[in-house]
């Protein structure tokens, strides 16, 4: 056996071998890279969710302050008819108003991960003075607060979308 068939079947043995250890390589970034996608991904999700509850939840309130003016607007004196008091309703008011104000916070927090994250901000920080002018003035308009609203829904929704779109 000459020189040139020793090396061609060393070639031939260790071609396998070679190209085993290149394709763990290869496997072993892959695995990091697609490990690190999955770990980002599934902040962009985490983050997204929590946006978009307390968005549901800032929106809840709003409802709630509008539907307890109402009433309070529309009740006999003592009593409405499910039998709360004015000072319950405007403690229900109270309340609503103390989780808007933490839930506006927080909102900001999160909405800075999308690009309409300012109109959501915006549409909330009108939507708090709407209903501080109210609350001020013992008078308004409702259904400017429910077109207020729906606005800052589809600025939600877009913030929400963007959000888990996000490549950074």
């Amino acid at each position: 056996m000459g020189l040139y068939e020793i090396l061609s079947l060393l070639v031939s043995a260790l071609t396998p071998l070679i190209v085993l250890a290149l394709g763990l390589l290869i496997n072993k970034n892959l695995e990091k890279s697609k490990l690190a996608y999955l770990q980002d991904k599934e902040w962009q999700v985490r983050w997204a969710e929590t946006f978009l509850t307390r968005a549901i939840k800032f929106e809840e309130n709003i409802s709630v302050i509008v539907t307890s003016l109402s009433r309070l607007q529309h009740m006999p004196q003592e009593q409405d008819k499910k039998g709360k008091s004015e000072e319950e309703i405007v403690r229900s008011i109270d309340q609503g108003i103390n989780n808007l104000l933490y839930l506006e916070w927080d909102i900001q927090n999160f909405a800075q991960f999308a690009d309409d994250g300012k109109e959501v901000i915006d549409k909330g920080k009108e939507l708090t003075k709407k209903i501080n002018t109210m609350l001020r003035e013992k008078k308004g308009n409702f259904e400017d607060i429910r077109k207020i609203q729906f606005e800052y829904n589809k600025a939600v929704r877009r913030a929400h979308s963007q959000m888990l779109k996000a490549k950074e």
